[in-house]
């Protein structure tokens, strides 16, 4: 069966979209014939006219919350065209699924890993068999949507063929010897901005949920990786890699030995102590990524649920440093209860650790997550976050106001961001420009409607 793969990513990125890779492989190794078009990297493919060029009988599509309102229009042109199933997989189905399913263009959905629950529905297919029974798939049919059960975690990622890297050999190409490995599923941590909470109660009692590749099984991986493509560098993506630390400890004894090159990891602070980093520099890391995400630990620890002091903070990116390992910071505004003063704490504490590189986006209240709900309850969402759909885009208004600040307010934070801690005078004079007219923007908009909304704190 032809099966075109549709990764609604929006930016060219050296990374591949991992889960669509392993679920290629798997297809593959049941002979389904594969292409590959993404909103990215095929422009020109995806034009009506040149579509007609091609012929599928089954189409998938993998989809962030951040993409899924943007790709919709492409679903459009498949129906109209190929007139065949579409089945949407991906974060925003697992956590949006009547909104994803009831969009008329498309026919199913796959909740959760989508691993051998797309492998059984494209084999049932292509063999002329009931495709409404199987688990994680809700499909559509007379009239009504059929809502299959979950299946198990699998749990043995031993079992599983190495993910297809030859659909996405431009990422490859672009990445310039750069690509991207996870070798594990699943995060102990349960940050209230992040999707991992949901989907440890959707698994709640069908596996276990904290899954690693055996060292062994992982360094073939990366040896096949190495035999096929030119690659100088690895980004190990998994959360927090430093969390299962005998793991690391199995799998960098070996690397040392039969891989040798330089990698990056994301960490987190209350982990990263003089034991893992000199573990990690030894092994060929050059770069450590942690999360502070606000300088505040009120608003860290009883917003964000993370559980960790500015003390440890400075203490992580103090041993990164000291064992030369470069360090990036990852930081967020427009956090509820968050106001100027707030943020400026959270500035403060980025200047004092003076990473290498500091990351900061305005906070997205992404369906399926804990903040979500939050800003539901408080009526802080006052933008459309639909149009919350392009990841590279740091200057650009959010959906939420905090209870003390409002949009342009939030924005202009951004700016301040620029003044106070990059380098380069260009981007400071933008930031002086940018912070003057969003704070402008912001004192009008609060005159005038008051929408900085207000939280009101228990006890009250």
């Amino acid at each position: 069966m032809k099966i075109l793969l549709f990764d609604a990513v929006n930016i060219k990125t050296a990374y591949i979209n991992l889960g669509f890779s392993q679920i290629a492989s798997i297809l593959r190794q049941k002979g389904h014939e594969l292409d590959y078009f993404s909103i990215a990297w095929d422009k020109d493919k995806l034009r009506e006219e040149n579509l007609k060029k091609y012929k599928f009988d089954l189409i998938l599509v993998s989809c962030l919350s951040s993409q899924y309102y943007d790709m919709l229009h492409h679903l459009k042109s498949f129906k109209k065209i190929f007139k065949v199933p579409i089945l949407v997989g991906g974060v925003h189905p697992t956590v949006s699924p009547m909104e994803t399913i009831s969009n008329e263009e498309i026919d199913a959905i796959c909740i959760g890993e989508g691993d051998y629950a797309v492998a059984e529905f494209c084999d049932k297919l292509e063999n002329g068999q009931d495709i409404t029974n199987v688990r994680n798939i809700w499909i559509k049919q007379g009239g009504n949507i059929i809502r299959n059960d979950i299946r198990p975690l699998a749990e043995n990622l031993d079992e599983f063929p190495f993910p297809n890297r030859k659909l996405f050999e431009r990422n490859i190409i672009f990445g310039r010897g750069r690509t991207n490995v996870m070798f594990g599923r699943g995060c102990p941590f349960k940050c209230t901005y992040c999707i991992n909470h949901y989907l440890q109660n959707l698994y709640k009692n069908r596996g276990k949920y904290l899954r690693m590749k055996s060292p062994e099984y992982a360094i073939e991986e990366l040896k096949d990786i190495l035999k096929n493509y030119k690659i100088h560098y690895f980004v190990f993506n998994d959360d927090t890699l430093i969390f299962f630390k005998d793991w690391l400890k199995s799998f960098l004894s070996i690397y040392r030995d039969e891989i040798r090159i330089p990698f990056s990891v994301t960490g987190r602070v209350e982990l990263a102590n003089d034991e893992i980093c000199k573990l990690l520099k030894d092994s060929g890391c050059d770069s450590l990524w942690m999360g502070i995400e606000s300088g505040n630990s009120w608003i860290r620890e009883n917003v964000l649920n993370r559980q960790y002091t500015n003390e440890q903070v400075i203490n992580a990116f103090k041993i990164a440093k000291k064992y030369g390992l470069v360090t990036k910071a990852y930081n967020m505004v427009g956090i509820p209860y968050e106001g100027p003063e707030e943020i400026m704490e959270t500035i403060i504490l980025n200047l004092e650790i003076d990473a290498d590189l500091k990351y900061v986006k305005i906070l997205q209240p992404y369906e399926g997550t804990d903040i979500k709900r939050f800003c539901d309850n408080h009526n802080l969402i006052v933008g459309d976050v639909k149009k919350i759909n392009r990841l590279d885009e740091v200057h650009k208004l959010g959906a939420v106001s905090t209870g003390k600040m409002n949009r342009y307010e939030i924005l202009a934070s951004l700016y301040l961001w620029d003044i106070l801690t990059r380098k380069n005078m260009i981007a400071r004079i933008k930031g002086h420009i940018g912070y003057r007219f969003y704070k402008i923007l912001g004192f009008i908009t609060n005159t005038l409607f008051n929408n900085r909304g207000r939280i009101i704190h228990e006890g009250e």
